[in-house]
């Protein structure tokens, strides 16, 4: 194959100053002559420069005995398209970060702009973000506060676009503990929490206080005519699918009993919350639309590992939910905080 066939191979380049290297002596001999002459090697990066890696990616600022250190800008590339022959697009960068460095880590202040249209602006330390900073979600949402490690940790406020809500809370590593939950109607939720802010839910021992001034304890709803009906929760993830469970078999969970089946009692019992259907067991489409409606215990579907039941009475309800998905799980989330519940079921 030609030379000029080839691809040619990315190597690592970089433009820009350096600090004076060492001096060296080289000694060449041919022909009987000898020739000794001093060369100076190339010097540490220091200064301002840029340079490219293999992998496309840039970063254009200041350097310190030859590490990044100071401001400067790192572009983060695309990975190369997984289709060899498509046609060669410009792809946009993964994230862009501009802010100060330290020994190579973004570390101080600083902005990281992701191709997703999600922005962080704020402190960091070892390449991570921690300290005070803001974080804007591609949603809309907004988050500001401490972070540690990369993580929510300390105080923060969580500001939702689309339900116009509003939770200051104390967080640990990333997961939301405690504070106050306030919607778009003024009532406002203060107690303990479980989850993070996607998954956010109430845990019970905390008040209401509604905006007519009414003050009332959390409760979480669950649907009991879904235990009545004797199907064990864990066949749902079992290879016959759905069956009902054994009245010699009962376990309660929140006040509620449920029917196992013989061999999944120990399973259930160590780990409720894997195997309970999301939104207390009532149906998916019902509270996206603020409702608490009954469900078909056959009439089913997962998601990302959890169990979402649907109404057949009047009308089979999973075919709305499968229509838009992330849309209808967005409104359920939401109603079903406001109604008191735990995102975990």
């Amino acid at each position: 194959m030609a030379d000029d066939d080839e691809e040619e191979k990315k190597v690592y380049s970089y433009e820009g100053a350096r600090e004076r290297g060492d001096v060296i002596e080289v000694t060449e001999s041919a022909g009987g002559i000898t020739k000794t002459e001093n060369v100076e090697l190339l010097g540490a990066r220091s200064g301002k420069g840029k340079a490219m890696f293999p992998n496309n990616d840039v970063y254009e600022g200041e350097y310190c005995e030859g590490t990044r250190s100071g401001y400067g800008t790192y572009t983060y590339a695309a990975p190369p398209p997984a289709d060899e022959d498509a046609e060669e697009e410009e792809q946009k960068p993964v994230a862009v970060y501009e802010g100060t460095w330290v020994d190579g880590e973004k570390a101080g202040v600083g902005t990281m702009t992701y191709g997703d249209g999600g922005k962080y602006r704020g402190a960091w330390v070892n390449g991570k973000r921690s300290g005070i900073g803001t974080f804007y979600y591609p949603n809309g949402d907004i988050y500001s506060g401490d972070w540690e490690d990369g993580k929510k940790h300390g105080i923060g406020t969580y500001i939702y676009k689309a339900t116009q809500a509003r939770l200051k809370a104390t967080w640990n590593n990333g997961a939301c503990v405690s504070g106050e939950f306030t919607d778009r109607h003024g009532n406002v939720y203060q107690g303990h929490f479980s989850g993070d802010a996607t998954s956010i839910g109430y845990v019970h021992g905390g008040k209401f206080v509604l905006s007519s001034g009414a003050i009332a304890a959390a409760k979480m709803p669950v649907n009991t005519g879904f235990a009545k009906t004797g199907f064990c929760p864990v066949s749902y993830y079992g290879p016959k699918g759905p069956h009902v469970g054994s009245v010699d078999h009962p376990v309660t969970v929140h006040g509620v009993t449920y029917l196992l089946s013989a061999g999944a009692v120990d399973m259930f019992r160590e780990d409720p919350i894997r195997f309970l259907p999301q939104f207390g067991g009532y149906c998916a489409v019902g509270v996206a639309f603020g409702k608490l409606v009954p469900v078909d215990p056959t009439n089913y579907k997962f998601v990302d590992d959890k169990l979402y039941l649907f109404s057949n009475d009047p009308v089979n309800t999973k075919p709305m939910f499968e229509a838009d998905p992330v849309d209808m799980l967005a409104k359920a989330n939401a109603n079903w905080v406001a109604f008191g519940g735990d995102l975990r079921m």
